[in-house]
C-alpha cells in the first residue's frame, strides 16, 4: 500500500476523522487500496514499514508519541473508534504525527503497475507510477480505463482509444465523401446522405449516374426518356433521342394530320360564328326586355300609392279661368290601377261676388298604362278624399267616393266618377268656431286616403 500525502504536524488522535483521510489526505491510498491492488516487486527489508494492524506496507505512515511505533493512519483511526487507546502499549491520550522519512522510503520501493492484471508489464518506483505512468496520456499506461473524448459515452482501455475514435465512435469527426461537409459519423452516414446534393443517383431510364443536384435537369432532357410525338394528332411513343428520325420518316403523315386539323378548326369556327350570331340576337332581345322592365319599374316607383297628399296652388287663378288642376299619377296599390285626381273651381256668373255660390268639383280618372292588360276590368273601388285643415291635424273635410273603374280604351272618357260639389268655396276660409282653414296662402291641400277594391283576388302576371 502507498501514500502520496502526509501531515506535517502533531495532533491528538481523537481530533482526526477516518472519513476525512479516506477521501482527501489518503486519496492515493484510497485509489490503489480500494480500487486496484498495488503490488511491490520485493517485500520491504525494513519491518518498520509494515503496519502492525493490517500487516501490509504502510499507507500514510504515522508514529505514536507513546511507543514510537508506525501505523497506517486509517488503521489507527479505525482501531481508536473501537478502543480509545494505543493498539500496542494500551496507553490513552496519545498523539500521532506523520513520518516523512518512511513515506519517502515507501515511495522509492519498486512496484508493479496497478493494471498488471489487465496486461501492463511496467515496473518502477512507486512515485513514478503515480506521477507519470498512470497519468500521462502519451507514453503512459495503455490499460487505464478512459472515456471517449468525442462524447459517445463509451469507456475502454487507453490503448484502444485511438482505434475507437478512428473507426468505431459514432460521434467522431467525419467528412462527407461526396460534398466534403464535415460532421459526426452518425450524422453524415444517416440523415446527411439522404439530402446530400452531390450524392450519386442513377437515372431511372438507365443512362448513367450523376449528382443529386443534376438529376432534375437531366430528366428534362434525358435521351432515353419515353415521350409522345409532339406533333398534334400523332400518338407514337419513342425515346427522346429517336424523335428526329421519327419526324423525318413520318413527314407525309404529319402533313395529313395537319390538314385534317385545319379542316376541323375551320368547321368549328363556322359553328362558333353561327352560335355567336344567335347569342347576339338573344342578347339584343334580353336588352330590350331589360329596358322595358326598367322603364316599367321606374314608372311604378314614381307612382306612389295612397295615402298621398297633393297641393293645389294659384287658387285665385283657377277661380278666374275655371281650368282643371291634375295631380301626379298614383296607384291604388303596388302594381295596381294608375289614377290621378282632377280638381276644378266651378265659375259663377259675374253678378255674384266673392265665393258665394262657388264650389270645388273633383274627378277621379284612370291612366292608360302598361300594366292595364294584367289587371281585372271593370273593378269597383271606394276612395276616401280629404280637404286638409291647414291649422292642425283635426277637422279635415272628408268625402268617400265610390265608383266603377273601367279601362280607358274601352270608354270614351277616362273619368271613373265625379263629384260636382265636393265642398262649397264659402267653407274654405277661416272658421274661428271650428278652428278650421282649408284655403291658406292661395293653396289647397288634398289627401287621397284609403283605397278599397271590391275584388282583391286577382293575379298580377307580369
Amino acid at each position: 500500500k502507498i501514500c502520496s500525502h502526509t501531515h506535517t504536524h502533531t495532533q491528538p488522535l481523537h481530533n482526526l476523522h477516518y472519513s476525512t483521510y479516506r477521501t482527501s489526505d489518503l486519496h492515493m491510498s484510497s485509489y490503489y487500496s480500494e480500487n486496484h491492488h498495488c503490488e511491490f516487486l520485493h517485500p520491504p527489508e525494513d519491518q518498520d514499514l509494515v503496519c502492525p494492524i493490517c500487516h501490509d506496507v504502510l499507507t500514510n505512515p504515522h508514529t505514536t508519541t507513546c511507543c514510537k511505533k508506525l501505523f497506517c493512519l486509517h488503521c489507527l483511526l479505525r482501531s481508536n473508534a473501537q478502543h480509545p487507546h494505543c493498539p500496542l502499549c494500551r496507553q490513552t491520550g496519545f498523539t500521532v504525527q506523520p513520518s516523512e522519512n518512511h513515506s519517502t522510503a515507501i515511495q522509492s520501493m519498486p512496484a508493479y503497475c496497478t493494471m498488471r492484471g489487465s496486461g501492463c508489464n511496467w515496473t518502477g518506483p512507486l512515485r513514478d507510477l503515480t506521477r507519470t505512468h498512470l497519468q500521462a496520456q502519451d507514453g503512459g499506461c495503455m490499460f487505464v480505463p478512459a472515456l471517449c473524448p468525442d462524447g459517445c459515452g463509451q469507456q475502454m482501455p487507453r490503448g484502444e482509444l485511438r482505434a475507437h475514435r478512428e473507426g468505431r465512435c459514432p460521434l467522431r469527426p467525419f467528412p462527407c465523401p461526396h460534398c466534403q461537409e464535415v460532421g459526426t459519423h452518425q450524422h453524415i452516414t444517416l440523415p446527411h446522405l439522404a439530402t446530400c446534393t452531390m450524392f450519386p443517383l442513377t437515372c431511372p431510364n438507365g443512362c448513367g449516374t450523376m449528382p443529386r443536384c443534376q438529376l432534375e435537369h437531366h430528366m428534362a432532357g434525358c435521351p432515353l426518356a419515353l415521350i409522345r410525338c409532339s406533333f398534334p394528332g400523332c400518338t407514337e411513343v419513342m425515346h427522346r433521342r429517336d424523335e428526329p428520325v421519327h419526324n423525318k420518316e413520318n413527314t407525309q403523315r404529319h402533313l395529313d394530320l395537319l390538314a385534317s386539323a385545319v379542316r376541323r378548326v375551320t368547321r368549328d369556327l363556322q359553328e362558333q360564328e353561327k352560335n355567336n350570331h344567335q347569342t347576339k340576337l338573344h342578347q339584343q332581345q334580353m336588352e330590350l326586355v331589360h329596358t322595358r322592365l326598367t322603364r316599367l319599374e321606374q314608372r311604378m316607383n314614381d307612382q306612389v300609392g295612397p295615402p298621398i297628399d297633393f297641393t293645389v296652388t294659384d287658387y285665385q287663378r283657377h277661380c278666374c279661368h275655371g281650368n282643371w288642376w291634375c295631380s301626379p299619377a298614383f296607384r291604388t296599390h303596388f302594381r295596381g290601377y294608375s289614377m290621378y285626381l282632377a280638381v276644378q273651381v266651378k265659375p259663377v256668373s259675374r253678378q255674384m261676388a266673392g265665393n258665394v255660390g262657388r264650389n270645388i268639383a273633383m274627378e277621379l280618372r284612370v291612366n292608360e298604362d302598361d300594366l292595364n292588360e294584367h289587371l281585372m276590368w271593370p273593378q269597383w273601388c271606394t276612395v276616401t278624399v280629404q280637404m286638409l285643415n291647414q291649422l292642425g291635424e283635426r277637422d279635415h273635410f272628408t268625402q268617400t267616393m265610390r265608383g266603377e273603374i273601367k279601362r280607358p280604351m274601352e270608354v270614351p272618357s277616362s273619368c271613373c266618377w265625379a263629384v260636382e260639389c265636393f265642398i262649397a268655396c264659402s267653407e274654405l276660409g277661416y272658421d274661428p268656431h271650428r278652428h278650421t282653414q282649408y284655403l291658406k296662402e292661395d293653396c289647397l291641400k288634398i289627401r287621397v286616403g284609403e283605397v278599397r277594391l271590391q275584388d282583391t283576388n286577382f293575379m298580377y302576371d307580369a
